[in-house]
């Protein structure tokens, strides 16, 4: 039985594609016959309060080994210096984690960002002797500069040496956006693996998707949400000047569910806005929010105005899809590239406020155009988006370097 040891900041039972990507890795290797050991943090993100009456049994997951490590930082704040004191925190206890090992393995996995996975598995690689494998879900640190936090040359140059150090010690690398492959062949000194293996679903989301249905009724406003990080990379004050578009209707509902560096931000304007048909929700866990979603009867995914953004899928766009919610689209590049070919929302080119108000009165008032959205969606989740199908990708990397 291969042994394959899991390191990642974000794991089981935290919200965010993040920690359910790698928590689905993690089991699927299992269930192909893997010894899966994961390195991990106690559950932190976005805050600690969050998981305080979320019941953590590692057990259920079926994977060999949970290793978690404690930080003193209980929440992430939009403090960069005091997130860099975390990440930095994170790397030490997790080096002395790995120094305790008392297990072999035969691969070794880790994920960014944060880029100082670098250092832990550049560590990991040294003592345990084996392959590395590099899950790259952001092209970090030049995504810093599309949300504008740091432009210190100096911090700059140094995140740039260690993503070119993670690049280095790498021996193969997994991307969860095609719009990644160009960047990362061009950092790559010599030819490398790279597989392309999306975000994806398992079969019982599948499967629960299916059954979403219309839960709207007639003479009912259509509702339409945002569900997820309201983080930096986010633009969610233009869905709000979107939704400021509406004053008056009776049409439609706009809610904000979510967690992160700006959620308190957004709540704040929501409230000031005074708007009886905007709303504000406090992320939670993924069940609640698929539940939420689920009441939904569109759905909304933004990103920042900046080339960086342009190669990026956001997995929510994955989710929206499974649940047959037509997805109304302020991204540009390979986000709205897909949308646009699943033919499951819209995604305007100019991404002005206009035009996505013409859009979404197209949705709100073509119910069989709505309609004919879930359906595709769903359908190109089946195909395009299944774990059963896409954790083979990594299967065949471990094959291959074993050879």
């Amino acid at each position: 039985m291969k042994k394959i040891l899991i390191i990642t900041q974000n794991f089981y039972p935290e919200v965010g594609s993040g920690a359910n990507r790698l928590t689905k890795i993690a089991q699927y290797l299992t269930q192909n016959n893997m010894q899966v050991t994961v390195l991990t943090t106690d559950p932190n993100y976005p805050n600690r309060n969050l998981y305080e009456n979320v019941e953590k049994n590692d057990e259920l997951l079926g994977i060999h080994r949970v290793i978690r490590i404690e930080t003193k930082a209980n929440n992430y704040t939009k403090n960069m210096f005091k997130r860099l004191l975390l990440y930095l925190e994170m790397t030490r206890k997790l080096l002395g984690a790995i120094r305790q090992l008392d297990e072999k393995t035969d691969a070794i996995f880790i994920t960014s960002p944060p880029i100082f996975m670098a250092f832990v598995g550049w560590y990991a690689k040294r003592k345990l002797k084996k392959p590395l494998i590099a899950d790259i879900r952001d092209l970090w640190p030049d995504s810093l500069a599309g949300v504008e936090v740091f432009s210190n040359p100096f911090f700059l140059k140094m995140a740039y040496k260690l993503e070119a150090f993670m690049y280095r010690i790498s021996d193969a690398f997994i991307i969860n956006s095609e719009g990644f492959l160009a960047d990362v062949k061009q950092k790559i000194s010599h030819e490398k693996p790279i597989a392309f293996m999306p975000n994806s679903l398992c079969k019982e989301e599948l499967e629960a998707a299916k059954k979403v249905h219309d839960l709207r009724q007639p003479n009912q406003p259509c509702k339409i949400i945002y569900a997820g990080n309201l983080g930096l990379a986010q633009n969610i004050h233009k869905f709000l000047d979107l939704a400021e578009e509406y004053q008056g209707s009776t049409q439609i509902e706009f809610e904000v569910m979510g967690y992160g560096a700006k959620a308190q931000e957004i709540q704040t304007r929501i409230e000031n806005m005074a708007l009886p048909y905007v709303k504000f929700i406090e992320g939670a866990t993924r069940d609640v929010a698929w539940a939420q979603i689920e009441k939904s009867d569109i759905a909304y995914v933004t990103l920042v105005d900046h080339a960086v953004f342009s190669h990026v899928l956001p997995g929510k766009i994955v989710d929206y899809m499974a649940m047959g919610k037509p997805i109304l689209g302020d991204l540009s590049g390979y986000g709205a590239e897909i949308i646009r070919k699943a033919n499951c929302g819209f995604a305007p080119e100019d991404r002005s406020v206009e035009s996505l108000r013409k859009a979404l009165n197209q949705m709100i008032e073509a119910v069989d155009v709505r309609k004919m959205m879930e359906e595709n969606g769903r359908k190109y989740v089946a195909d395009h988006f299944s774990w059963e199908k896409n954790i083979h990708v990594l299967l065949n990397i471990l094959k291959e370097m074993e050879a």
